[in-house]
Parts: structure tokens; sequence; C-alpha cells
């Protein structure tokens, strides 16, 4: 007891002036063998902000320090817990049974310099509350507020050493902790790529198994699973193909599986980090190599690794609620919806669909675009330039083949327009300040988006929509309606343009939403307008009508095209881009840029709605796009042949 009360005083001694409340300690039996805390870290509202640590002495004082976060199953007398006590004292409670004893004696004996962390989770954390239960740990970076949550403050109370830098992380997880195990997997985390080795203790119960994903991702990472002999042994063949997934099926008990192989799991702890992790601590960042030749720095583009859809039929939401009654009670006489959904990590099929075009090139003998086209180095050609004197947003950047384009396009337009780069953006871009968009993990409304090959930019984004949807031109159909009517004009009407020509068609419906739009900031202008009016619906019509009608018009068209108003969770305004829309409506840059840019061999996005939009599709971009095309394709057949052989539900694709 004395032990402890040192230990509490000296954290306490340490930091005086802490808003949150102070880590209780506890000091082991050995003390030697390290220490364990008890820290206030809250995850969300519904779990204790009780996270536990266990620090072993080597791990104190070490400059790099590995980390397993561990999840605990459900709390069980089988397990020898009582899920009052653990109510009352969490992790404390649960690592002190008898079961769960060897998680930091056998850490501590093993000699690792690793920290463990077992946040405090639902009793059932797999069953009652979703998402609630685990922290919200599906959602994405809060597994790094964790993990860097807990080293920060271990740092802070001296626990381990000021300049401690992270290592290598391990998951393990204990039967319904493999939820949350695989919920990090799934996420997008900065951490994700330190996640070298997940350890499994009966965990493979849950449906959705972005395992495989992360597995296929690289061949260095270990997934080791101990379990009983026959348990779940159909969901463990799913995995046989998987050479780094390593099955053990001699464990003689449920909660005997922890017991029996953690110490094992603790000899395969990884030693070195992978090729694309570094040891800066809060960021997670990869390694950026030297340039490889000229004005170019490139840099590995973060794939995402986690599955997304990428084709589906029927009703997801239909088939979700009927799936999870089933699961709870599966003696319900229930049918299961049609639904399908083929998904895939776009870690994997970006460099599936690159491999693809590469093919396509060399069938075509251009073995020049071929060669450029190697799906373990394309993602590591990515840059960040500056165009037109705007600088690419944070985190966004292009491949260098795009790259070169665009560089050739500002030569072109200096060239032609005179001053410095800046200068002529200034002039074909509007004076914006707004920055441009290049690369990024997924699409919110393409599935193989050009974006996520770094090969499109989006420009001036807050002042040329997407009109993507039908919704989308029936709100601008019926604003321009309108303003034709109340400004006495021929009707304008917009449809997708295709390969027409589009500047000059977008132009004069930008140019009658503008008109139309100031009226709101002009009374005595629309009271003249409307008093003068000879076609419905304004004929007639009150001038504070009217004014309802103009802004309707307006806020419904603003809030789809330019994505409107963002507010927080007690309804504040927290972004509102109806301004720019008005002010901009449907076009905001010059006829001579999109003349440079399409004359470079850009693709012009305006032609089936995204005016901000180009890409590149020539040279290496015709085959990318091309093999997108293909796989989506692909996707679409087998989730056809799914539905008809009636294996509803989500799969993975298949190449």
């Amino acid at each position: 007891m004395r032990d402890r009360e040192l230990f509490e005083t000296e954290i306490g001694r340490l930091l005086p002036t802490e808003a949150y409340a102070q880590p209780q300690g506890e000091v082991d039996e050995q003390v030697h063998i390290g220490s364990t805390l008890y820290l206030p870290i809250e995850l969300n509202k519904t779990i204790p902000k009780k996270v536990g640590v266990y620090v072993p002495t080597g791990a104190g004082v070490a400059t790099i320090v590995d980390v397993i976060v561990y999840f605990h199953g459900h709390i069980t007398a089988e397990c020898k817990n009582s899920e009052k006590a653990f109510k009352a004292d969490g992790m404390n409670h649960y690592w002190n049974s008898p079961s769960f004893l060897c998680l930091r004696r056998d850490l501590a004996a093993s000699g690792h310099r690793a920290v463990l962390i077992a946040p405090t989770l639902d009793a059932f954390v797999a069953k009652n509350l979703g998402a609630k239960g685990y922290g919200n740990l599906n959602e994405d970076h809060k597994f790094d507020f964790l993990v860097n949550e807990t080293l920060r403050q271990l740092r802070l109370h001296r626990v381990i050493a000021p300049d401690a830098k992270l290592g290598n992380i391990v998951l393990a997880g204990h039967s319904g902790g493999g939820l949350p195990m695989q919920e990090v997997l799934h996420a997008v985390n900065k951490l994700r790529p330190r996640i070298r080795a997940c350890w499994g203790f009966e965990t493979l119960y849950f449906d959705r198994c972005p395992i495989k994903a992360w597995l296929k991702r690289d061949s260095a990472l270990r997934y080791r699973h101990f379990r009983r002999k026959g348990w779940k042994q159909d969901r463990v063949n799913e995995f046989k193909s998987y050479d780094n997934f390593k099955d053990t099926p001699t464990a003689s008990g449920h909660c005997e599986s922890v017991q029996e192989f953690w110490n094992k799991a603790l000899k395969f702890m990884p030693e070195k980090p992978g090729s694309d992790v570094t040891y800066e601590f809060e960021e997670g960042t990869r390694q950026t190599p030297r340039p490889a030749s000229g004005s170019f720095v490139l840099t590995d583009a973060q794939l995402l690794t986690t599955s997304i859809k990428l084709s589906s039929t029927g009703s997801k939401t239909t088939f979700d609620k009927v799936k999870k009654k089933l699961d709870a009670n599966p003696a319900l006489n229930l049918q299961l919806p049609k639904f399908v959904q083929v998904q895939q990590a776009p870690a994997v099929f970006l460099k599936n669909i690159v491999r693809r075009a590469r093919e396509l090139a060399r069938a075509a003998g251009k073995t020049a675009i071929a060669a450029v086209l190697d799906p373990d180095q394309w993602f590591k050609q990515f840059t960040r330039i500056k165009f037109l004197g705007r600088d690419f947003k944070s985190g966004d950047y292009v491949h260098t083949e795009l790259a070169k384009k665009l560089q050739q396009i500002e030569t072109s337009l200096v060239g032609s327009i005179g001053g410095t780069p800046k200068q002529a953006g200034d002039v074909v871009l509007n004076k914006s300040t707004e920055g441009i968009s290049g690369s990024r993990q997924k699409s919110s409304t393409a599935v193989y988006s050009m974006h996520m090959f770094g090969l499109a930019v989006d420009v001036n984004y807050l002042g040329n929509p997407y009109i993507e949807s039908a919704i989308d031109i029936k709100l601008l159909n019926r604003a321009l309606a309108n303003a034709s009517a109340l400004l006495g004009n021929d009707t304008l009407s917009y449809s997708r343009p295709g390969n027409r020509d589009a500047y000059d068609e977008l132009t004069r419906l930008d140019a009658r939403l503008e008109q139309y739009f100031a009226f709101l900031d002009d009374a005595n202008a629309l009271r003249t307008r409307v008093g003068s009016a000879t076609r419905a619906p304004w004929k007639g019509m009150s001038e504070a009508t009217a004014r309802t009608t103009v802004q309707k018009d307006f806020d419904e068209l603003a809030q789809t095209l330019a994505r409107g108003v963002t507010r927080d969770r007690r309804g504040a305004i927290t972004r509102d881009l109806r301004p720019q829309f008005k002010k901009f409506a449907l076009m905001d840059f010059d006829k001579r840029f999109v003349q440079a840019m399409t004359a470079a061999g850009l693709s012009w996005g305006a032609s089936y709605g995204d005016i901000m939009h180009f890409d590149l599709r020539t040279a290496a971009g015709k085959y990318i796009n091309q093999a997108r095309n293909e796989h989506s394709a692909s996707a679409k057949q087998q989730r056809d042949r799914l539905l008809r052989n009636r294996q509803y539900g989500y799969h993975e694709f298949v190449d």
C-alpha cells in the first residue's frame, strides 16, 4: 500500500496544474517489473474514462516505444470476471482476475519494451450499444487519439522518457474485443501504417472483415489467431489462402486461449518497422524519399486500406436491419432481403487497376507508357507543386505525370497573358484565393475517381459546382425557368453538355442565375421587375411573395450545388458557402483557362456536370481510365452473379 501511495503522490506532484483528473496509479507486487496506471482519457460519453496502461521497466527508459493495444471481451463468470466489479473498477478488475493476470505478467517476463494500452470498454462490448460500447473506435482518427493521448500523458507524467517516440503497434483482442480490433483496421487513422501485427484470441465472430484487406496490403503483416479445435472453422477457412494469417487451434477453452497463448504471441512481437513507417510521433506520416530527378519531390500516397463499396444492388438499409435481428436471434423466421454489395480496399484495387493499365499499354505496344505504369511505384511518384501561383491544399498531391502537364499549361498561360504565374492565375481564375484540390484516398462522387490516381485537380471549388444528380438538375432548371420568366428573357435550361462546347452554354446559364439572385440584395429592382412581369408565376405576385420565391430558389440550389450551410451539433453555422454561390453561381474561371487545360490533353468534367474538375486521360491516364472502367464492369459482374446465386450480403471483390 505504501508503494502505491508514493507512486500516486509522485504523479500528482509532477502535474499540479493539469485541468483533467489525475491518473490513478498501481505498482505491481514486484515494483521493478513495471508500473500500471489508469488514465482519464475520454473516447466517448458512454464508456468510462479509464484506460489501463502497463509500462514495463524497460519501456520506461526506451527512446522508441512499441505499443500493444488490447481490447477485452465480454465480462462473464466463465472467464472468472464479475460484471458488478468490472463496472466499478474497469480494467483494474479485468486484468487482476485469474484468467488475465498473464497480460502484464508475461509482458514483463518477455523483456519487450512495449507499452500495453487497454481501454475500459462496455461489459458487453460487441452486443449492447454498438460502436458506443467500444468508444466509437470505428470513427476516423479515434484510434489516433487513443494512442497519441495515452503516450502524451505518459511522457508528461515521466512514466516514459520525455523524448520517447512511437515504434510499431500491435492490436490484440479476446472474444468480443475482436469487433473494435477490426473496426480500427477499417477506419482511417494516420497511425494505421504502424499496425504491423494482430493477435486474436477467438475473435473471428464478425461478418464485415477488413482483416483480409489489411493482410493483402503487405505480406510482412501478420494476423495470429488462437482458438479451440473446431471453433468457427468455416470462418477460419476463409483465411487459409493468406500466407500471413497463422492459426493455432489448440486452446483448451475460450478464456484459456489468452492464458495459454499470450506468452507465445509475445514471441512474435514485430522487431522492425515496415518500409513505409517512420518514427515521427504525433503525425504518423510516411517517409518522404529524396527527389528522384529534376524538380519533382516524390512522396508515398497514403492509400486507404479499408474496404469501400465497388458495386451494390438492393436495399442496404433493409438488409442491415434484418441481418441485425437474425444475428440477435437466429431462430427468427426471417428471409434476408435481396441485397449484394461487392467491396474492396482502395489500397488493393488501385494498384490492381494500375497493373491492368500496364497490361493494356503493353498489348497496345506502348512500352514507354507501360514502364510508367508500375503498380509498386505509381503511388510513390506524387508531388506538390504551385500552379499559377496557387498551392495545393494541405495533404493533396498530384502524380508527376499530371504535374508536368500543369507546369506546361502554366508556362503557356504566362506566355500569352504575361506577368508572373500568380498574376496570370489572377486573370484566368478571377483572383481566387482557393487552394487547388488534387489527390484523395477516396471520392464521395466516384468509386474509381481519377483523383485517387493523382491524375485530377479541382479548381475554384466554391464557384464551379458539380451538377450531379437528377434533383440537382431539377432545382437548377426550376430556378432558370423562374429567372427567365421574371427577366422577360428566353427560357434557359440545363442538360449535360456531353461532347458539346460547354463553356459558352454554361456562361449563359451562369449570367442568368447571377442576375436573378442579385434581386435578393436590391429590393427596388425586384419591385420594379415584379410590377412589370407578364409571365407566370410572377404576374400579379406581391413583392413579399416574389422575394420569398427567389429566396427559396437560391437556398435550395445553393444547398445542393454549393453544399450550402454546415452546422455544428448545436445548430450554429460553422461554414456558409451561400454568399460565394450568389456571386459566382455556375462558373468562376476564364475561357482561356479551360482552353489551355483541354489543349494540353486534360478532360474537363463539365461534360458530365463536374465544372471544377479536370483530369488527364491521355498517355498513362488513357490506360488507367480504360482499366478502371474494366474493373468496374468486373465488380458489377461479380455482384450480379452473387445475386443470382442468392448469396446476399457483403463480399470482398475477387479480381
